[in-house]
């Protein structure tokens, strides 16, 4: 029901007219398409705002076409996105520089009240199941079961459910970062420089908020991980940095191991496949990394 191996509106990623076969709003606009969202992360660090936006790379993966994202974190990825606008379905590929590929739905927006949809569907992934399908402003939306907090500390913190908003997205971005609930709500969009979605839900940040660096980001780039993926062992090169600590924590923050630093190779042998954060502990703060585990 939400397959995403099936996209037959190739063209309106090359920026031609939708055809009259289109149902759904594209998520697109015709040019550049911008998400904001708050993020506090799985890590408890303070919050900031990131930016994932079309930089109008298009390339075709396995016959399909995809648009080039790109997100403006402490540490800046890019993936890729496509859809098919007749069932409003929304795929997501993050390509790794081993070739490795993660691929997950997002959306379909034919789901019913009672259907299950798994979000990232490859290594790990979440069922949820549609409690509610109704018309916001001219735009379906499809809500789920699934509820999760808007910010991560603090008590009486605000709770929002998981929803696919019609043109948009997800309430969470376009990301895979916050399907689970990390604090990742969505800000806004913008269509061609015209803001399309805002919300006033979230109790510290709006569209005008500028994007902030956590404490890390100074020293983000010096610190890598290899091999990433990796199977048995993750090798850490500091560049002169000196790490304190090491902890290694799974999506939803729950810690997982620690490693005091008596070398830089840090055994993952007996941790089992999926993402992960790795969390560096410096003099000055810390760094969080976000290795890969696969066997």
């Amino acid at each position: 029901m939400h397959s995403c191996v099936k996209l037959s509106l190739l063209f309106g990623f090359l920026g031609i007219t939708f055809s009259s076969q289109a149902q759904y709003q594209s998520i697109f606009g015709a040019n550049q398409t911008v998400w904001k969202t708050s993020n506090c992360g799985a890590l408890s660090a303070p919050c900031f705002v990131d930016i994932a936006n079309t930089t109008g790379n298009d390339t075709v993966i396995n016959n399909r076409v995809f648009k080039e994202m790109r997100s403006f974190t402490a540490n800046p990825t890019v993936f890729y996105i496509a859809e098919d606008t007749t069932t409003g379905s929304v795929c997501h590929k993050y390509l790794f520089p081993s070739g490795l590929s993660i691929h997950s739905k997002l959306m379909d927006m034919t789901l019913n009240v009672n259907d299950s949809f798994l979000f990232v569907d490859t290594i790990s992934g979440w069922k949820y199941k549609v409690d509610s399908v109704y018309v916001e402003n001219s735009r379906k939306v499809i809500r789920f079961d699934h509820q999760f907090p808007v910010t991560v500390a603090g008590a009486n913190r605000p709770t929002v459910k998981l929803k696919m908003i019609e043109g948009i997205g997800l309430n969470i971005g376009i990301d895979l970062n916050g399907i689970d609930g990390f604090g990742v709500y969505l800000l806004c969009q913008e269509k061609d420089s015209v803001r399309v979605f805002e919300t006033t839900e979230h109790p510290t940040f709006n569209c005008n908020s500028s994007s902030t660096s956590i404490k890390e980001t100074s020293f983000q780039n010096q610190i890598t991980i290899s091999p990433n993926p990796a199977s048995t062992f993750v090798e850490l090169d500091l560049n002169g940095l000196v790490a304190r600590e090491i902890e290694l924590l799974d999506v939803k923050g729950s810690l997982l191991k620690t490693f005091t630093i008596a070398d830089n190779r840090l055994d993952i042998s007996e941790i089992e496949s999926g993402i992960y954060f790795l969390k560096i502990y410096l003099n000055a703060g810390f760094v969080s990394k976000k290795p890969m585990v696969a066997k």
